[in-house]
């Protein structure tokens, strides 16, 4: 987020704003091209993602409510128009993307402004292929953590940058030998990959090869070696002047961990090379752990003005267990030099076995220093709160209470008023309020007590992943946060509840939006500038979700307004992931869309609407949870919450807040509640289109 330099009170003016490293040699050839399609066979037949497809079938399709029976036809927006392009770039996006990753496509994706330049950068979550990170530069978004030439400093554990390849590398590609040790690499959730390439003397060498979860077959082995009784290791020996050999470890359900040890005996050790440019490591011992990034938190909260990076780290489906030690999840600090960001040692932040999901940055206990909110899927919630000079991090959720279980999804908001920011969950077919005790401890209670009431029992989805959300906007422009679920049960309904003195109604129904299912996730931006926040539905038939004056929402297919997005969605195409920033700066907020393919749907939309955006300051870690309300003379007054009105599915950025103003419609007020507080602080009148609010 960039920052305007100059400040006026709480108002101020701003600026507008290869190849795969492991090289084999011809001979290896013939039986690469062997092994990689019995594998790919295999995983068609075995892997979990290779059930997309059938699960797709399954899936509810977007319904669309005519509002128009004679018409016939669903809702268009004519005034509305997107431009859709692809402007990444970079040999590492055929690496992220390859076209089986999960069956998933994009896990998630935000966008901040990570070197505050002023523009937006993206961040896009491939879940088990790996991350990227691209910054924009203008026409372009350049790819920086690509393996061959990685210039981001993020890895998938300390040292490593990358330890993903994919079975499609073409052998023809794969020009001279590799050097001499063990490759090892992964390439979906159940399959390591290992190259054993022997020196050509010295004495023969035993390898053991351990993971956390059973062995259903190991292809490339010798006569004599076998998978061990536990099925969980096997024992082979490095024989030196052998014939390099590739070995394929395939795994009965998702492998966190990979262990190969060596005995200690000195320079008869093999190095070990990690992932697709490979990094040598010299050691007896190398513990490998697949990193399973979920949620995501592109927010600066560590010490630098860039944003840090924390990336929550799944359980590899519940296969993470002890006796095999607990993970962390990955904090990438932001430095100087030509690398941006480096990782955090693990030691740095609690270690645990939970299946991360949701990550936000929350100020519990109102000192001014943000603590991190994780949900974790199946396991208890955390909170991790900093120690002195923000050296480590601890977990606090279980004094405080709030360490729910089943409570993944989450969304944080002042329920009360009261100046103390609770915690709205979801927990099977229910909605809780975890309210805050003055930041001493939070007491749970169910949601239907303020009409927080997600009706009757529903079914959960069992299969794949739970999309569902929790977004807290104001629905209406009436002055109030309101709170929308979205993706519920296995139809992926709504549920939209809007607030009324302090209670909360359901208004489904009224907005247009009961019939409304296979809502994949959503993303929440003012298309046309008119002042009242729209909503973008993923799923198999994305849909505008156009946000008719607070009224009711005219579902519109999305490909209605961006003309070269396929109306036919194929599974490649399916996009799953998106969010929504003004990426090229021009005061229109723009759609990042991620399926397969990387797109970024520039808004064209010309009505002769404006805008407003809004900084926001406060020492040295960000205001999150700051309300911010701008009133119009045309009787609307819309809020937002700084920390939440830009997250995407499982994942939290920060950027300016961005109010459109209706043509012909004046600015009367504009005022600020800072965490904490419970009055609001009324602003100068901003003289331009960018203020600065500084607290």
């Amino acid at each position: 987020m960039s920052h305007p330099s100059s400040t006026h009170g709480c108002l101020s003016s701003a600026k507008n704003l290869r190849t795969f490293g492991v090289n084999v040699c011809q001979r290896l050839a013939p039986l690469f091209l062997v092994l990689t399609a019995s594998l790919a066979l295999a995983c068609d037949r075995a892997d979990p993602a290779g059930r997309a497809t059938a699960e797709a079938a399954q899936q509810p399709r977007s319904t669309l409510p005519i509002r128009d029976a004679q018409a016939g036809s669903p809702p268009t927006a004519p005034d509305i128009r997107f431009e859709l392009t692809e402007p990444f770039t970079g040999d590492g996006l055929t690496i992220h993307a390859h076209p089986r990753v999960g069956g998933y496509g994009a896990f998630d994706v935000v966008a901040a402004d990570m070197d505050l330049d002023g523009d937006m950068d993206v961040f896009i979550n491939w879940h088990l292929g790996g991350i990227e990170l691209c910054e924009n530069r203008g026409d372009e978004l350049v790819v920086l953590n690509d393996p061959a030439n990685d210039v981001s400093g993020l890895t998938d554990q300390p040292g490593i940058p990358s330890l993903f390849a994919t079975r499609g590398d073409a052998v023809d590609e794969l020009a001279g030998p590799l050097p001499e040790g063990v490759h090892v690499w992964h390439e979906n959730a159940l399959v390591w990959s290992m190259c054993l390439v022997p020196p050509a003397d010295g004495p023969s060498v035993p390898l053991t090869i351990r993971c956390n979860n059973d062995f259903t077959k190991v292809a490339g082995l010798l006569d004599g070696e076998a998978i061990m009784a536990d099925k969980k290791g096997v024992t082979l020996t490095l024989q030196p002047g052998a014939e390099p050999r590739l070995l394929t470890l395939r795994n009965a359900y998702p492998c966190a961990n990979l262990r190969l040890s060596q005995p200690k005996s000195g320079d008869s050790t093999w190095p070990y090379h990690v992932g697709r440019l490979p990094t040598r490591i010299d050691a007896p011992r190398l513990s490998l752990r697949k990193p399973d990034p979920h949620g995501v938190a592109w927010v600066q909260a560590v010490g630098s003005a860039e944003p840090e990076l924390v990336i929550t780290r799944g359980g590899n489906r519940g296969t993470l267990a002890p006796p095999d030690p607990p993970k962390s999840n990955r904090i990438f600090i932001h430095q100087e030099g030509a690398l941006p960001y480096k990782q955090l040692p693990p030691m740095r932040a609690p270690r645990d076995y939970a299946r991360g999901r949701a990550v936000q940055w929350v100020d519990v206990d109102n000192d001014g220093v943000n603590e991190l909110s994780v949900g974790n899927k199946t396991s208890a919630n955390a909170l991790w709160a900093y120690g002195a000079e923000k050296a480590t991090q601890r977990d606090r959720a279980t004094e405080l209470k709030l360490g729910a279980r089943f409570g993944d999804v989450f969304a944080w908001l002042d329920v009360d008023d009261d100046g103390w920011q609770d915690q709205l969950l979801i927990s099977g077919s229910l909605l809780r309020i975890a309210r805050n005790r003055s930041g001493e401890v939070f007491e749970t209670e169910g949601g239907a007590k303020v009409g927080l009431d997600l009706g009757e029992p529903f079914e959960l989805r069992t299969t794949g992943f739970e999309k569902t959300c929790l977004s807290v906007f104001d629905v209406d422009a009436d002055g109030d946060l309101d709170v929308w679920a979205s993706s519920l049960g296995v139809d992926a309904f709504h549920r939209v509840f809007l607030r009324e003195g302090d209670r909360f109604v359901d208004a489904t129904e009224r907005l247009g939006l009961a019939d409304v299912q296979g809502t994949e996730s959503t993303v929440r931006l003012d298309v046309d500038n008119d002042g009242f926040i729209d909503v973008v539905a993923l799923g198999w038939e994305p849909l505008l979700l156009w946000n008719r004056g607070g009224e009711h929402f005219d579902p519109v297919p999305l490909h209605h307004v961006v003309p070269a997005l396929p109306a036919e969605v194929e599974r490649k195409t399916l996009i799953f992931a998106a969010t929504s920033a003004d990426m090229n700066q021009d005061g229109r907020i723009d759609l990042v869309l991620v399926g397969q393919p990387r797109h970024v749907a520039y808004n064209r939309t010309k009505n002769g609407n404006g805008r407003l955006t809004v900084h926001l300051r406060q020492g040295l870690d960000e205001p999150i949870g700051a309300l911010v309300r701008l009133h119009t003379d045309d009787g609307r007054a819309l809020v937002q919450r700084y920390g939440s009105a830009n997250n995407s599915f499982v994942s939290q950025t920060l950027q300016p807040l961005h109010f459109g103003i209706p043509r012909g419609a004046e600015v009367t007020k504009l005022e600020v509640r800072w965490p904490g507080d419970t009055a609001w602080t009324a602003c100068e009148l901003p003289t331009g289109e960018s203020v600065q609010l500084t607290r």
